[in-house]
């Protein structure tokens, strides 16, 4: 499990590029490096790693983390006389850096958020002797099949119906104007987009589409009070662009 998205550019495969997610479940090698020494390491490799679930979160004056779980085929270890890795120096992506916007919408009151993907997989073996340098086959899975992939997300907001109407008015399934009373529903899909900074030139983009609010439980708070909104939403696509401007070979686990 990944715990920090300080740098990608291992698992993106490079640098200095701007990257979106493919829509196929592509297969992965992790590495895992313990030094022994300046010019050495110990790597375990698990080959044929598919993720099954990410999860991105972010709380309000805390950084952006990320939880990832993956299935691999099978892994193999390897003492290797190059050290590979080095020190994160850059700063992580933080929540004060960050723009939100529902349905095209700006929110410049959010506190928390979460976005899980879920990809669900399943595991395949079969009648066939293993491949030593895949390690597919024999006691390792020889397939990892995708199925469908879920994206699920939650946040906190704090409602603004001078500033934000239409966020107010798809939360509530109420349409209209000021001084206006409009029982007709707005519950069509909207797009949702979360943009990351850092630095210079960093950026991290989470594109939503065809979202719809699935929970958007109204409290009560007391008076003078802000009104604040836990909201989940579901979608039917997604997609993450990512931009590094300095090139690092690690990832802060």
């Amino acid at each position: 499990v990944f715990k920090s998205l300080t740098d990608l550019s291992v698992a993106s495969g490079g640098d200095n590029q701007a990257l979106t997610t493919n829509p196929e479940l592509q297969s992965l090698t992790l590495e895992f490096a313990y030094p022994s020494g300046a010019t050495s390491y110990f790597g375990r490799y698990y080959t044929g790693t598919k993720i099954t679930e990410a999860r991105i979160t972010s709380e309000e004056a805390g950084e952006l983390m990320a939880e990832l779980t993956a299935i691999p085929a099978g892994y193999r270890s390897n003492w290797v006389n190059t050290q590979v890795t080095k020190d994160i120096t850059t700063k992580p992506y933080l929540f004060h850096q960050a723009s939100f916007s529902f349905g095209g919408v700006t929110v410049a009151r959010v506190s928390t958020f979460e976005l899980k993907i879920t990809n669900e997989t399943t595991q395949k073996w079969y009648l066939t002797q293993q491949d030593a340098t895949a390690l597919r086959g024999g006691r390792y899975a020889y397939d990892i099949i995708p199925g469908k992939r879920l994206y699920a997300l939650t946040a906190t907001i704090v409602l603004d119906t001078d500033l934000n109407p239409s966020i107010w008015q798809r939360l509530t399934g109420i349409s209209g104007g000021v001084g206006q009373l409009d029982n007709s529903p707005t519950n069509a899909p909207f797009s949702a987009q979360f943009v990351f900074t850092r630095g210079a030139s960093d950026t991290l983009t989470i594109e939503l589409q065809d979202c719809v609010f699935t929970k958007a439980p109204m409290n009560i708070p007391e008076e003078k009070q802000m009104v604040d909104t836990p909201i989940e939403a579901i979608a039917r696509k997604g997609s993450i662009k990512i931009v590094n401007s300095v090139s690092h070979s690690a990832m802060k686990l």
